[in-house]
């Protein structure tokens, strides 16, 4: 198992770097074996005096290490062209995904690609947000993130939001899972909290447009 994710991500990658232009199946392709890798590293550290020599285990951590390292720079140089590609607003740019990701993924992935999970700054903008939503029939990840308590605050930053619009009977307080939030296409700008698990589309934005 260890070395068939290790095979399949050098292929990716390699098929990556050897193309004039990252795929988003080759992404993907990536991000289904990137889960089991990652949990192989987490068992790899918890490894203590289980084998005559920690050469392998040190070996094989080192070339999750790298692979990890390549793709993240492949990931921007794709991303990168896309940031110029994709819609602009006051003078900020917006990706919205094509791929489904977790909460916790969507935001690493738009860290990865030199931006952030969309911070939405006032009733302008999430307007614009939300007719683009809508247009696409689909349902966003933003970067609003509830800690504790119901205690708000977005991905990037780490202070009380200025603005919100929840939508009325929200945020749902009936359970600790929905902590997260999505800005559904059909709800005319107003937003749930979801449980952070599930994965959905998101929206990147930098306020560095290339």
């Amino acid at each position: 198992m260890i070395i068939l994710c290790i095979c399949l991500l050098i292929s990716v990658v390699s098929a990556s770097y050897t193309s004039q232009c990252v795929s988003l199946s080759a992404i993907q392709k990536y991000d289904k074996v990137r889960g089991p890798l990652q949990d192989i590293e987490k068992y790899l550290k918890t490894c203590r005096g289980s084998y005559s020599s920690k050469e392998p285990i040190v070996s094989m951590r080192r070339t999750i290490k790298k692979l990890e390292k390549k793709f993240a720079d492949v990931n921007k140089e794709y991303y990168a062209r896309k940031w110029s590609n994709e819609q602009k607003h006051n003078g900020h740019c917006y990706i919205f995904s094509k791929d489904r990701l977790t909460w916790e993924k969507a935001k690493k992935r738009c860290e990865e690609i030199g931006g952030y999970l969309v911070k939405v700054d006032n009733e302008k903008e999430n307007r614009w947000l939300a007719e683009r939503a809508r247009k696409k029939s689909i349902t966003f990840w933003i970067g609003l993130l509830s800690e504790t308590e119901y205690n708000w605050k977005w991905a990037n930053e780490d202070k009380k939001p200025e603005f919100l619009k929840f939508k009325k009977g929200y945020p749902n307080k009936n359970t600790s899972s929905p902590r997260c939030v999505i800005l559904y296409y059909n709800d005319y700008g107003y937003w749930r909290n979801y449980s952070c698990s599930y994965s959905r589309n998101y929206v990147c934005e930098t306020n560095k447009c290339l």
